[in-house]
């Protein structure tokens, strides 16, 4: 009798549809969490520079604001509240929520100095202050001052997102950063 080493190609040919079925049906799936790692990635990008802004604020005894930027030296203070582009954090030493001077120039302590510059978001990331604020302010003690609202909110969202996918990232009047899955998005 004769051994056969190897496989037919009927074995193969079902072994590979067998594995097509397989992946069809885990795509989906897959789908749902590249899209969810992108908006917690982005999610903790906003929220970690926040927090770094409150943070400084109360290291150098000085106010710290937070505002849109389209050129990483000057705030956006007019047009679109689309924060996903980009934004930035300066020391704001007389508090005015304007970028006054040289940014650039932090030694001398006179001009405000920008301290980092965040985004673009990836993804097709949205990210718009509910309110239509375009520059948060935080006081020496790590309180919001700047504006007087109660809390500021807001709203992440991403190309093709689906339900439970929205995330809304609140700071309250304590200065103190949250975050909370929305209910979702119209995809």
């Amino acid at each position: 009798m004769k051994q056969h080493q190897g496989f037919t190609l009927v074995e193969l040919l079902v072994t590979l549809i067998v594995i097509a079925i397989v992946a069809m049906m885990g795509a989906p799936s897959f789908r749902n969490v590249m899209i969810g790692t992108q908006i917690d990635s982005n999610l903790n990008l906003v929220r970690s520079s926040l927090i770094y802004a409150r943070s400084e604020a109360v290291t150098k005894s000085t106010p710290v604001s937070v505002c849109m930027t389209a050129d990483n030296a000057s705030c956006v203070t007019a047009g679109a509240a689309n924060w996903a582009g980009g934004w930035m954090v300066w020391l704001d030493l007389d508090g005015d929520g304007i970028v006054d001077g040289d940014p650039v120039a932090c030694a001398d302590g006179v001009d405000d100095c920008v301290l980092r510059v965040y985004g673009p978001l990836e993804g097709g990331s949205t990210l718009t202050e509910t309110n239509g604020d375009y520059v948060l302010t935080y006081s020496p003690r790590g309180q919001l001052v700047r504006p007087t609202a109660n809390l500021i909110s807001f709203q992440m969202r991403i190309e093709n997102c689906g339900p439970g996918q929205e995330r809304t990232i609140d700071v309250n009047r304590v200065g103190r950063v949250g975050t909370d899955t929305g209910v979702g998005c119209d995809a």
